[in-house]
């Protein structure tokens, strides 16, 4: 092969990697295509759902899947402001005193 033809196939990979549609094309920008806008703000994730979180979270700890929803649906939810309170309160519920 040519020099210039390993060149231009390394070219065209480079485009593709990058997201141009042709060889030459320009790729598209970072911030959707919008450059020269001035700084995109990032959206907020959603917030993610705190009771199946805490099921996830009791699941990694070694409880069945059912055991987990059965104790989070046990807990008061209502006054919980995250996930992490709502694994605590859970894992409470389970301690025999």
């Amino acid at each position: 092969r040519a020099p210039a033809q390993a060149q231009e196939e390394k070219s065209r990979a480079r485009a593709a990697r990058e997201g141009a549609g042709e060889a030459g094309a320009p790729a598209r920008a970072r911030d959707g295509g919008r450059t020269g806008a001035g700084p995109v703000a990032a959206a907020a994730p959603p917030e993610p759902d705190k009771l199946s979180d805490a099921e996830g979270a009791l699941v990694a700890l070694g409880y069945k899947p059912a055991e987990a929803a059965r104790l989070v649906a046990a807990v008061d939810s209502d006054d919980v402001q995250d996930s992490e309170e709502l694994i605590r309160r859970a894992l409470r519920s389970t301690v025999r005193s």
